[in-house]
């Protein structure tokens, strides 16, 4: 179906969940971030002996990043990975991109356009996952008859890995879409939990539906007992959700290697949209079992591609402004508080002049629309 988001219901965020310029602005005034965050801010600067640029990024646990497939693909010659932790979200990632704890972040798109509009220099660069033909994110339930409509959720607790980013969103609009009233959704409660235990704690019955995405939601259909409620290619259709972000400073004065780390981890998404996920997997095992990333190996068996529906991942205003609109409906974003120029930019990603879709990307669309960059 046609890409069309609804006003999310906020009222319900003060009893059950923070709302999101809440926990945001938050984390903002604690850090000192905003529009005096420059002074501050990210270098982006630091070299290795030999003068490879130093790029400080963040994973998850039993991740393998983009970046990551670009360096052993040797499209970084000139930037040294430097893994410095765990996250659990963009919007942590985002905060950890603005007080100059990392170099790029991965983040949703709604995320990283609510940061830019407090004034914090970032800017997305490229995409870093989406929804389209088999990859997807589902909301997750028992098949014990507990929960089989969105009605059902009414009363219930629904986990996620972090609150303000891509699942809520998709909540907040398949609820509506459903025809829950305000009333009702304010009574389904968020619950966030890291990633690697929502499947344990569906089936454990301490919440009652969660959002799986890509290996864990491969691995949970595998075992008997939990059946999709919905999928966000049944809300939304195929999408950009996240993309990856920087640091105004490292493409002002480091350009030479932003260009290359934004064009590496672009051709890395374009070689794994145009090889079998069968050549992709064989390549991340291999060195991934070098590296002895033993859980990561284990994950990747059931990957089946990024989900970003733009050759190389190259961005569009559409990827924002949806996101803008779901933000300025419930408050979170004064109207016309940002331009979507000031959110990312493509100048840096050698495919987006061309702009093309992968194989099957129009046709999923369903609509017969024309794409607008």
């Amino acid at each position: 179906m046609p890409l069309q988001w609804l006003p999310p219901r906020r009222s319900r965020h003060r009893r059950t969940r923070p709302r999101l310029t809440v926990r945001l602005a938050a984390a903002i005034a604690t850090l000192g971030l905003g529009a005096t965050m420059t002074a501050c801010g990210s270098s982006g600067a630091q070299t290795t002996e030999d003068g490879r640029t130093v790029i400080r990024y963040q994973s998850s646990a039993g991740a393998v990043t983009i970046p990551e497939i670009a360096a052993e693909l040797g499209y970084l010659d000139n930037i040294e990975l430097k893994l410095v932790g765990e996250t659990t979200g963009g919007p942590e990632s985002l905060r950890a991109l603005a007080t100059d704890q990392v170099d790029i972040a991965n983040a949703f798109q709604g995320a990283i356009a609510k940061v830019v509009s407090t004034g914090a220099p970032v800017k997305a660069v490229v995409a870093s996952y989406g929804s389209v033909g088999e990859v997807k994110q589902s909301i997750t339930v028992r098949d014990d008859g507990s929960v089989k409509s969105a009605k059902d959720l009414v009363g219930k607790k629904v986990a996620l890995n972090t609150l303000g980013a891509n699942w809520e969103a998709v909540l907040d609009t398949y609820l509506a879409q459903e025809g829950l009233t305000p009333a009702e959704i304010e009574k389904v409660t968020l619950v966030p939990l890291p990633a690697n235990v929502l499947e344990a704690s569906l089936r454990e019955k301490q919440i009652d539906a969660a959002f799986l995405s890509g290996p864990a939601l491969e691995i949970a259909q595998e075992r008997p007992g939990l059946t999709v409620l919905a999928t966000d290619l049944d809300v939304v259709g195929p999408y950009t959700g996240g993309s990856y972000a920087v640091h105004e400073k490292l493409l002002e004065e480091n350009p030479e290697a932003a260009e290359e780390l934004v064009a590496g981890i672009a051709r890395a998404i374009e070689w794994t949209q145009t090889r079998s996920v069968e050549e992709v997997r064989e390549f991340v095992i291999d060195f991934l079992t070098e590296q002895g990333r033993d859980d990561a190996v284990q994950t990747i068996k059931f990957w089946h591609g990024t989900g970003i529906p733009s050759a190389g991942g190259w961005l569009r205003d559409k990827d924002f402004s949806i996101w803008l609109d779901w933000l300025e409906a419930s408050g979170e974003v004064d109207q016309g508080s940002v331009e979507i120029e000031d959110i990312y930019t493509n100048e840096l990603n050698p495919y987006a002049d061309e702009a093309a879709f992968i194989d099957g990307y129009e046709a999923a669309q369903g609509n017969g629309e024309s794409e607008e960059k």
